[in-house]
């Protein structure tokens, strides 16, 4: 999880108690359509030497996400056969995950983005907030720590989180990993 991310504590502690948990997957905010930055002044360039494709694999925004140990366990694995690739929620949750056949279960719509939408009180099924810079904005984060707090007792632990799963192909890779490490 990064730092400029506030967590609602309560509404997590639903969710991990709910069956979604259960499955070898990692949650997160999936993104379906990904590519690689092609413009040099891009703190995300990736060059077609570095990787050809133009499409990345179903991968994870990597603000935050979740999964249970022995997911974790599977992708080290995986990461002794899969070659590195700098973009690293594109080659844990992409590459990495692909080849371990671990699936993506999109908790998007249990995301805020305060950056984009301007955030002043926290859902009783919001996850995560992602605030945005992590020196700035403290007052608001104040204000939306308070709102979780004030939430707290309206949080349904019986809740029936719906949620969207990305299964794999187990039969190969379809989107093939970098071949070198990009500088």
């Amino acid at each position: 999880m990064d730092d400029d991310v506030l967590v609602n504590v309560f509404a997590l502690s639903s969710y991990v108690r709910s069956a979604a948990v259960n499955m070898k997957a990692i949650h997160c905010r999936v993104f379906p359509n990904g590519h690689p930055y092609r413009k040099k002044k891009s703190k995300w360039y990736v060059s077609k030497e570095a990787y050809s494709s133009d499409k990345y694999p179903v991968y994870c925004a990597g603000a935050a996400y979740l999964m249970r140990p022995a997911v974790l366990s599977s992708l080290y694995d995986a990461s002794t056969h899969v070659p590195f690739f700098w973009v690293d929620d594109v080659y844990v949750t992409g590459f990495l995950a692909e080849y371990a056949n671990v699936s993506l279960v999109d908790i998007s719509s249990f995301f805020g983005l305060y950056v984009v939408k301007r955030i002043y009180a926290v859902g009783n099924t919001t996850l995560f907030i992602h605030t945005g810079a992590p020196n700035k904005l403290s007052r608001q984060r104040q204000r939306l720590w308070q709102s979780v707090i004030r939430g707290r007792a309206s949080v349904d632990d019986d809740f029936k989180w719906k949620v969207k799963r990305y299964t794999r192909k187990p039969e190969a890779l379809s989107v093939a990993p970098p071949t070198e490490r990009a500088t």
